[in-house]
C-alpha cells in the first residue's frame, strides 16, 4: 500500500486545526460554488412550468407547438455538451474561480433571451445559452470544491454539488405552481374586482349628479328668496 501523496491531502484553505474563520472560508467558498449547480438544475427544470404555458400562449407571445417543445425542452443538454468541452478548456486556462465567475454571463444572457423572445428561435437559442452555462458549471464546480476542501470535509462539500442540482430542479417545480396558483387566483378575483370597481363608480357619478346647488351669497334658501322676490 503506497503512501498518500502530501500534495494531496494538504488544504487550500488551511488545515482541518486552524481557526474557524478559515474553516467557515471553506464552507463559504464552496457555498459559493453550488451556486453554479444551483442555477444548473433551475435551468433543467424551467422547461417543464414552461412548456405548458408556452403552448396555451397566444399572439404575440411566441407558440410552442409539439415539435417546437421537444426541442426547447431537449436543446438545453446540446449546449451542455458544449459547455462540458468549453469548460474542461476554460478552466485549464483561466482557473478554476474566473471560469465559475465566467459561466455566470451565458446564463444571465440566456434567461435573458427567453424572457424577450419574440419567436420560437429566440427561446431556443436563450435555451442553448443557459445550457451552455450548465455544462461549465457542472464540470467547474466539483473541480474547485474538490480543492479547496479538506480531506475531513471533502466528501461532505463534494455532496453539495448534486444536492444543489436537485434543490435547483425543486425550485423550478415550486416557482411553476406559485406562477399557476397566481393566475387562477387572478381569474377567480378578476370578476369579483370589476363588480366592486364599477360599484364604486357608479356610487362616485351619483353623489355628483345629486349634489346641491350652491346659495348664493347672502341668502338663506332657495325658497326663502323666492318668498321676498
Amino acid at each position: 500500500m503506497t503512501p498518500l501523496d502530501p500534495e494531496e491531502t494538504q488544504p487550500l484553505l488551511g488545515p482541518p486545526g486552524g481557526s474557524a474563520p478559515r474553516g467557515r472560508r471553506v464552507f463559504l467558498a464552496a457555498f459559493a460554488a453550488a451556486l453554479g449547480p444551483l442555477s444548473f438544475g433551475f435551468a433543467l427544470g424551467y422547461s417543464s412550468p414552461a412548456i405548458p404555458s408556452l403552448q396555451r400562449a397566444a399572439p404575440p407571445a411566441p407558440h410552442l407547438d409539439d415539435a417546437a417543445a421537444s426541442w426547447f425542452g431537449a436543446v438545453v443538454t446540446l449546449g451542455a455538451a458544449a459547455g462540458g468541452v468549453l469548460g474542461g478548456w476554460l478552466v485549464d486556462r483561466a482557473g478554476r474561480k474566473l471560469s465559475l465567475l465566467l459561466c455566470s454571463v451565458p446564463f444571465v444572457a440566456g434567461f435573458a433571451v427567453i424572457t424577450a423572445a419574440q419567436d420560437v428561435w429566440m427561446l431556443l437559442g436563450g435555451r442553448l445559452l443557459t445550457g451552455l452555462a450548465c455544462g461549465v458549471a457542472s464540470l467547474v464546480a466539483p473541480v474547485y470544491i474538490s480543492e479547496i476542501a479538506y480531506p475531513a470535509v471533502r466528501g461532505l462539500l463534494g455532496s453539495c454539488v448534486q444536492l444543489m442540482v436537485v434543490v435547483g430542479i425543486l425550485l423550478a417545480y415550486l416557482a411553476g405552481i406559485v406562477v399557476i396558483i397566481s393566475c387562477f387566483l387572478f381569474v377567480i378575483m378578476w370578476p369579483f374586482y370589476r363588480c366592486v370597481n364599477r360599484g364604486s363608480e357608479r356610487s362616485r357619478d351619483l353623489s355628483e349628479v345629486t349634489q346641491p346647488v350652491p346659495n348664493m351669497p347672502g341668502s338663506r334658501s332657495p325658497s326663502w328668496d323666492l318668498g321676498i322676490g
